[in-house]
């Protein structure tokens, strides 16, 4: 409504407007016979118009214009931060969580929060099952539930400085807990406060591909092909081509080419591994794809296999020439169901006999076995040390990948001399000198090592195994960094058998090769040549245990759920280490890397503990490295999974019909994300309080400008027609 101000009275500006019109036409009426018709009513009207402009100065117009107080009330912006927000069904694949993340950016002067807060002061809340307080856009999923209604209670119940004047809320309308979202929004419309709401998703079931393991560990045998399978799931609405990728680690055993048809379909992806060693094995199936997925935490999933070593260890013995040492062990082999002994022995020149079940009647070869495939059919190896001298060089490298990769073991016998830089290496002796003795040498047997008392009595009760009189003898002083002493001559500890491991598996070397006298010598004896190399055989033929060993490889964890990361460290001696320096390099999902830093734990002798909350979800790798306090490390790198767990993670639907309600209950309006650029004001609650601010038309440039310009036209015109 227009209303006048003006310090002169109305009678006078009357009578200024009567005596202006009344010269306006006198002045037209004077002038009529000298003056064309279009200039006189060009000088009439502007005449006019600039009277009229000098009354609107004189009354003083005003409107009084009433807007809320935005110093006295608030409008609370609340983003959705659970985990259905991950769900990538916006446009371009979007996150729903990215569309908050960016709406509520308030470093950009383009989004929604810097728009709205030109207007009204804003409080900027996330919230799962509770609210949190913002810090940036840089936010991430918390924890929790999705409960709607308990939040917007919740700011009912809170007491603020400022009243709420509105509530913009940015959400999929996923709620699973808590206060029904109604019952609220009830609450808001008794109390006038608008609720505007934002929906973030698409209406539509969310486009999935997902790899399920088997629950339980699957179980194979060493050096025997083992399935591995995953069942590959999609809701993609079109036929779909994938890659289904198998790994170890790092390493891409196998990949499958599929079709996956129009879903929702499940087809199982089979897969044959061959494990080289026992224990553990953590493979990944993952799945590959140029086609967005809306769901991609569970794109890849961890199928354990626990492989056992076989019934039966096969064992291949390697000699130079032929000797009773190999006579009298096939002896014991033949009578031991747990061992298969075969055996290459060279007769003659380029003459090389084949004995036992691993090679057939047909088989002729002249020379040792130097192929992967014949070597790695075994799971240990018995060396005559001269056989060095008929090795190329790739069949060295052959037994040595036969030790680190393959987790064979391998036993030296015999003299050093003839062997090269390949088995040097591999050996747990420095340096070795032959020696003959004139009389018997009893040895001891480590009950902690190879020979556990519970299995070997014999060989640990006096007198014990000896080394036969004028016989050589291989005897070193010296033994390499971590290797250790099976048998030791009694009151020198000089080693006679010592034994290391060695990569994957595990290396050996006997200084005697006169054990098959024992045989010969008594009833006892011949039990201790038994026990002996059964012992020694199956021991060999036994995986290594792992000096770094990580439990949580493969482990599958909830997204914002602290946890504990552990790992048990063997020193050189395959000891619990409890004084190793263990670190980490932890690389994200999103590619961020951290190094972290684990701590002795307290419970388990060796063991090292690291607490790590993951917040993001997908596959994170962990590089672990453990140094020792003489300079030797170990390392290894792992894997995890993080994803989102419970009732955010098995029902991500859109559900717009919840926000509308909710909108159209309490009074406030409803907009799709691709909206919101739009979006520059929101309805607020009528008790909002206002203020009033009083604009008068005289404060205007417009009337100022009008003004002059009817003057300056009109004394233009007159310069043009010659008056003055």
């Amino acid at each position: 409504m227009i209303r006048f101000e003006t310090p002169i009275p109305i009678p006078l500006i009357a009578c200024w407007s009567a005596l202006s019109v009344a010269i306006a036409v006198l002045t037209y009426r004077r002038m009529r016979r000298v003056i064309r018709p279009a200039y006189l009513a060009g000088l009439a009207l502007l005449r006019i118009a600039a009277a009229t402009l000098v009354l609107v100065c004189l009354i003083q117009p005003y409107r009084d214009r009433s807007e809320p107080d935005t110093a006295v009330f608030r409008v609370a912006v609340l983003g959705d931060c659970s985990g259905s927000m991950t769900t990538r069904d916006c446009r371009d694949h979007t996150a729903r969580l990215d569309v908050v993340r960016l709406a509520l950016d308030a470093g950009s002067d383009d989004s929604f929060l810097s728009r709205l807060g030109e207007r009204y002061g804003c409080d900027t809340l996330l919230f799962t099952d509770r609210r949190h307080r913002f810090a940036g856009s840089a936010f991430s999923v918390f924890p929790g539930r999705t409960a709607i209604g308990d939040v917007l209670d919740a700011g009912l119940e809170e007491s603020h400085a400022a009243a709420v004047g509105a509530v913009v809320l940015l959400s999929d309308g996923h709620s699973n807990s808590g206060m029904p979202v109604l019952e609220a929004a009830k609450r808001y419309k008794r109390l006038g406060i608008p609720v505007t709401c934002i929906g973030v998703g698409e209406a539509r079931a969310p486009g999935d591909l997902r790899v399920t393991g088997p629950g339980e560990p699957l179980r194979g045998t060493k050096g025997e092909p083992t399935t591995v399978s995953a069942m590959i799931g999609s809701t993609l609405p079109a036929e779909t081509e994938i890659t289904v990728e198998l790994r170890e680690g790092d390493l891409l055993i196998d990949s499958r080419q599929m079709t996956m048809p129009a879903g929702p379909v499940s087809e199982a992806a089979v897969f044959s591994v061959t494990p080289a060693t026992a224990g553990i094995h953590t493979y990944r199936v993952r799945i590959v794809s140029e086609t967005p997925d809306d769901v991609p935490d569970n794109d890849v999933d961890y199928v354990a296999v626990e492989v056992r070593d076989p019934d039966v260890f096969r064992v291949l013995y390697m000699a130079a020439h032929l000797n009773w040492n190999y006579k009298f062990l096939k002896l014991m082999t033949d009578r031991n169901e747990q061992i298969n002994l075969s055996a290459v022995i060279r007769t003659g020149e380029k003459v090389f006999a084949r004995y036992g079940d691993a090679f057939s009647e047909d088989d002729a070869e002249e020379s040792f076995p130097q192929d992967a495939a014949t070597v790695n059919a075994f799971d240990a190896i018995v060396l005559d040390s001269r056989v060095s001298e008929h090795l190329t060089e790739e069949g060295s490298d052959i037994i040595r990948r036969f030790v680190e990769d393959r987790g064979g073991g391998v036993l030296w016998l015999g003299p050093v001399a003839h062997l090269g830089d390949t088995p040097r290496k591999m050996l747990p002796v420095a340096a070795v000198e032959e020696r003959k003795f004139m009389a018997r040498k009893y040895l001891d047997a480590d009950a902690e090592f190879l020979f556990p008392e519970e299995r070997a009595a014999v060989l640990v009760s006096p007198p014990g195994p000896y080394l036969p009189d004028d016989m050589p003898a291989f005897i070193t002083d010296t033994l390499k960094r971590g290797a250790r002493a099976g048998l030791v001559m009694q009151g020198s500890d000089v080693p006679v058998l010592s034994a290391q491991h060695y990569g994957s598996g595990r290396t050996a070397f006997l200084g005697t090769e006169s054990t098959w006298r024992w045989h010969l010598s008594s009833a006892t004896d011949r039990d201790r040549h038994t026990v002996f190399w059964a012992n020694l055989l199956v021991w060999l033929s036994s995986t290594a245990k792992p000096r770094l060993d990580v439990p949580f490889d493969g482990a599958k964890l909830s997204v914002n759920d602290p946890v504990n990361l552990t790992c048990s460290v063997l020193g050189s001696d395959f000891r619990p280490a409890m004084n190793a320096t263990v670190t980490a390099m932890l690389t994200s999902p999103g590619g961020e890397r951290s190094e972290r830093a684990f701590a002795a734990s307290p419970d388990l002798p060796g063991g090292y503990t690291d607490v790590f909350t993951p917040n993001q979800a997908g596959e994170y790798s962990v590089s672990l490295h453990a140094e020792f306090p003489d300079g030797s490390s170990v390392q290894r790198d792992v894997f995890f999974l993080a994803a989102h767990s419970g009732v955010e993670a098995q029902d991500t639907t859109y559900r717009e019909d919840v926000l509308r309600d909710l909108a159209r209950i309490t009074g406030g309006q409803f907009y799709h994300y691709t909206e919101i650029g739009r979006v520059n004001d929101v309805p607020l609650s009528p008790a909002v309080p206002t203020r009033t601010t009083r604009r008068y038309w005289t404060e205007s440039w417009t009337l100022i400008a009008l003004l002059l310009a009817a003057f300056g036209a009109e004394w233009f015109l007159r310069r043009r027609i010659g008056l003055k």
